[in-house]
């Protein structure tokens, strides 16, 4: 499990008279899960009503939040189709009720949608438009996400540079965006999480003035606390250049460590499975071997008999050696158990597992006629 850190912060800029900017920033415990939603929705400044359309966005994934994912995250097993189809459908409901504002003002709407969905040590992604997020790793930076405007498909189409984009009179068109097409095209991405990475939102406002390699050494530095690095992103562009509103959201992951009575209590636990597996191991192959050693009274008996019975070193060898499997295999089943099969994953192990005694036992009795 995670803790999950939160930096964020928004403004109308240098120039704009309004903030059609909206940020969405939480995260909890919902059904033994560590979640964290993160969103920010860029209004589109070329069209009417941004600042209505991108308060439409975090208002609809507000309610999902609340309801819609928490009764998600009441299942053990969290399906990444169910998380998927959970946000499409959200984007495509916020699309079609921006559509119904747009015909009732008779205006063409708009705004971008950036949305980081974390649930445990996965992380989901949804975006809409040229907002975008980055994870950054280590010493390294990446875009996850994919910008849809008419600038973006021309460096990808080759037909001009990223160099030549900055001065690019039409980098602001959008190609995608939720409230102007009746059908939406969402740009996902999905991943695991690891301990110490840092993952940042941000609208078009912050990322034309900010190069990726800024980024992460203002999110980097350790002389400030994480919760202002949102800020200090504001505040790394030139004074009075900020000419569009300026939206960043950050959220830093870092595993939660063990306790002491937690560690403690692993540790009786492992000890009470190795017994277990001492126990279980010999009873099963004194029971495979002879089913006449079937009492707790016969049980020494029957383990000496069965050593001394064997013809080769190499058959003590091979049921010692089932006899740990099947032990070793039954002792994982008890801890994954007492955790609970939360995951699809975990469910398919337990019953290779579950095979792999079945057979262990199956080859030590074949083994002993």
């Amino acid at each position: 499990m995670f803790n999950i850190e939160i930096s964020s912060h928004t403004d109308i800029g240098d120039v704009k008279q309004t903030n059609q900017d909206c940020i969405f920033s939480k995260s909890d415990i919902m059904g033994n899960h560590s979640v964290g939603l993160f969103i920010v929705a860029d209004g589109c400044g070329g069209l009417a009503y941004g600042e209505e359309i991108s308060n439409l966005v975090v208002t609809h994934f507000s309610r999902v939040w609340n309801h819609e994912l928490k009764a998600l995250l009441q299942h053990h097993i969290i399906k990444a189709h169910d998380v998927d189809e959970l946000l499409e459908k959200a984007i495509r409901d916020i699309n079609a009720g921006a559509l119904a504002f747009s015909s009732q003002v008779d205006s063409k709407v708009g705004s971008t949608v950036s949305l980081l969905l974390t649930i445990d040590n996965r992380f989901y992604i949804k975006n809409v438009g040229d907002s975008r997020i980055y994870l950054l790793r280590d010493k390294n930076i990446t875009q996850l996400t994919e910008d849809q405007s008419l600038v973006a498909d021309m460096i990808r189409n080759g037909e001009i540079t990223k160099e030549e984009a900055k001065n690019f009179k039409k980098k602001n068109v959008l190609t995608m965006c939720i409230g102007y097409f009746d059908e939406i095209r969402t740009f996902s991405k999905n991943g695991k999480i690891k301990s110490g990475d840092k993952f940042l939102l941000c609208c078009d406002g912050v990322h034309n003035h900010i190069s990726p390699e800024r980024m992460i050494e203002i999110v980097k530095n350790k002389k400030s606390p994480f919760e202002v690095k949102a800020e200090e992103v504001r505040n790394a562009i030139e004074p009075g250049k900020a000419n569009d509103n300026v939206s960043t959201v950050i959220c830093r992951f870092r595993r939660i460590p063990l306790k002491k009575r937690q560690v403690v209590g692993r540790l009786l636990l492992g000890l009470f499975c190795l017994i277990l597996v001492a126990i279980i191991g010999l009873v099963t192959t004194v029971a495979l071997t002879d089913w006449e050693y079937n009492t707790t009274s016969n049980l020494i008996l029957g383990i000496g008999e069965l050593l001394a019975n064997a013809e080769e070193y190499y058959n003590i060898a091979m049921i010692i050696l089932m006899v740990a499997i099947s032990g070793s295999s039954i002792c994982m089943l008890l801890i994954m158990a007492i955790q609970g099969f939360k995951t699809k994953k975990r469910t398919f192990v337990a019953v290779f597992l579950a095979l792999v005694t079945v057979a262990s036992m199956f080859v030590c009795k074949m083994i002993m006629g």
